[in-house]
Order: C-alpha cells, then structure tokens, then sequence
C-alpha cells in the first residue's frame, strides 16, 4: 500500500496492525517523518505529492502490485488532483484509491470553493459522469469500477 502523508505516524501504525503482512510505502514532505520506517515493512519517502518526477521516484520503489493508495496529504486542491492523475494509473486492476478530508474541497485556504470546477472533489463528481458515459457507449476513459463517497471521504475502485 501507497500512503501520502505521515504526519505524527499514526496511520502507519494502524496500518501495521490492521493489516500485517502489507509493505507500507509513505510520502510525506517534512523529514522528521523519516522516523516511522522500520526496515521490515515500512519505508518513508521524502518528497512533495505536488511533484510528478516525485511521485514517479517513489512508485519506482514498490516491487508489487500496489492495492491501496490513500490520499491523507497537504489536502490542497492541485495536489489532490496531481497525485490521483499520476498514481491512480499504478494501482493494479481491482485496486482502491482513497481520498480523505474532502471537506477541503469547499474551503479557500486549500483551494476549495463549493462548485469550483478545479477541486477534486469536483475531478470525483467527473468521475461518476465518465463511469455513466461508458453504459451509453462513450467509454470509461480512467478505468474505474465504482465509486463510495461517504462523509468527508471517497473510495475509488479501478477496473
């Protein structure tokens, strides 16, 4: 699994528990994070999601199919958007993407703005007109299955 923001580790060690025999890759901007790797199972990247060449370097680094991406990041909107457009296409058939703290979406300081066209949470409502398209014949052009949106949260599902 692929997880963007490490911020005090907390999810890292929920990770490790909920799910034991998952390699946890991490990106986070801010150094200090380097801290919550452990040789066996985790291991910490530093690098901005913002950054595409970023991105890349650190997908390189996984050896197996990836199954999970969560988005817990910087939750500012073209950050958002450049790390599903990069690493949503990685994630292997069956796959979810997760997008937390979609409540950003609506708040200026990230970005936000409610029916703002350049939020993610406006690329997620995109989305579930391109699934829709596909049933008329028009093609599913990102490859996903279905969508969950619950509060504050959306779980993508590739094809």
């Amino acid at each position: 699994m692929l997880e963007i923001g490490v911020y005090r580790g907390g999810s890292i060690a929920t990770w490790k528990e909920i799910f034991p025999k998952a390699k946890i890759y991490a990106l986070d901007i801010n150094p200090e994070c380097a801290q919550y790797a452990d040789r066996s199972r985790v291991k910490i990247t530093i690098g901005s999601q913002a950054d595409p060449v970023a991105l890349e370097e650190w997908v390189k680094q996984v050896t197996d199919p990836i199954d999970l991406i969560i988005d817990d990041g910087s939750h500012m909107m073209e950050h958002l958007k450049t790390s599903f457009r990069h690493l949503f296409p990685k994630l292997r058939s069956g796959g979810i993407y997760v997008v937390e703290d979609l409540g950003t979406c609506y708040m200026p300081e990230y970005g936000g703005e409610l029916r703002n066209p350049s939020t993610m949470i406006e690329l997620l409502k995109s989305l579930v007109d391109n699934i829709n398209q596909h049933w008329s014949g028009i093609g599913n052009t990102f490859g996903i299955d279905h969508l969950h949106f619950y509060p504050n949260i959306c779980f993508i599902y590739k094809k």
